[in-house]
């Protein structure tokens, strides 16, 4: 047999060898693979259902759910001052007053032009005259009272008296003024309250022990105090 036939031959086995190895290989894989049991994929969860928002409470009721006063602050009521009540300008801030007025006594304008005196001519600071008209003292009166009678409310305090403006007569001695001031609202005060007769006239008497030369010491102090 001629040699390339023979090669022809050969080659021929040889590939059909190598089909046949092929195929069985492949048949033991898909057998394999099929013997293999499939597990099955888990069915994913459902999703939570979203809970329905729950209603706001209603105001004005005491349930549990009800929470709109707890947490408003109460403002605390202040005490109105009773007629006659003494004290620093500054307390009417701590008071109610309705109807009522804190009146300076001897009046903060001649306290004013008095405490420049004493500070040499001097203008104030503005520091200066808020100290003194907030820290002087006061005698709390009804509004009606002070408005209509005081000598020293409003256009009345401009007035002269003995040819001398009424603040800087006033100035010139702190103790005669305060006496004159309280002497004219004690003659009036019975027409606005009858029961406040008593514990104006001890204020008035209070502060009119003060002289002249201790509202002078007050007034140097409480400027230097606060420049």
């Amino acid at each position: 047999m001629p040699l390339p036939i023979l090669v022809g031959i050969v080659a021929r086995v040889a590939i059909g060898a190598a089909a046949k190895v092929i195929a069985k290989r492949t048949a033991a894989a898909a057998a394999k693979k099929a013997a293999k049991p499939v597990v099955p994929k888990a069915a994913p969860k459902p999703a939570a259902p979203i809970a329905a928002p729950k209603p706001a409470p209603k105001g004005g009721g005491k349930g549990p759910g009800n929470t709109a006063g707890k947490h408003k602050a109460k403002k605390a009521k202040k005490p109105k001052p009773k007629c006659g009540k003494s004290g620093p300008y500054k307390d009417r801030k701590d008071h109610d007053n309705e109807g009522m007025n804190w009146d300076h006594v001897p009046s903060q304008k001649a306290l004013l032009e008095r405490a420049v005196r004493e500070n040499r001519g001097r203008p104030l600071s503005q520091s200066q005259i808020g100290a003194i008209v907030e820290n002087a003292p006061t005698i709390a009166i009804p509004k009606g009272l002070h408005t209509k009678s005081s000598e020293t409310f409003g256009g009345r305090q401009h007035q002269s008296v003995d040819g001398i403006r009424r603040p800087t007569r006033d100035s010139s001695d702190l103790q005669r003024a305060t006496k004159e001031n309280t002497d004219v609202i004690l003659e009036d005060i019975d027409k606005h309250d009858p029961g406040c007769k008593g514990a104006y006239r001890a204020a008035a008497r209070k502060l009119a022990t003060r002289t002249d030369a201790e509202w002078a010491a007050w007034l140097k102090k409480i400027t230097r105090d606060s420049k």
